[in-house]
């Protein structure tokens, strides 16, 4: 949670806090209104919201976010899938943000060829 806090970037969904009650424990972020990129593109509910985006902003989007994480933090997300994406449909055109760094890590990597490539694990 201490990575995600720190990520400043208006591609990821911010980080607010956690708390947890008992056993469990809950994860505030930023609100994004709208759903997930899976439900966005799979679910007959938000076809007409999806038809009405441009996918290559989406797209780009996307990008921009996983190489910020990359670039700018040093972190690999370790679960990047269109459920972890949101698209907040209040933007126009929709804007993407990266959710869930529930698992990610940082990148010790110091060899500095590698320093711009995209690295999963």
């Amino acid at each position: 949670m201490t990575i995600h806090s720190q990520l400043r970037c208006r591609y990821i969904a911010q980080l607010i806090g956690i708390a947890r009650k008992q056993e469990t424990w809950y994860i505030v972020s930023e609100l994004v209104n709208g759903p997930d990129l899976q439900k966005l593109i799979f679910n007959l509910r938000y076809r007409a919201d999806y038809d009405a985006l441009c996918k290559e902003k989406l797209a780009g989007d996307m990008c921009r976010a996983v190489a910020y994480i990359h670039s700018q933090a040093s972190v690999i997300h370790q679960d990047i899938k269109p459920g972890n994406f949101v698209v907040d449909l209040s933007y126009p055109g929709g804007l993407v943000k990266l959710i869930d760094l529930g698992i990610s890590r940082l990148c010790t990597l110091e060899v500095p060829v590698f320093k711009n490539l995209i690295l999963y694990s």
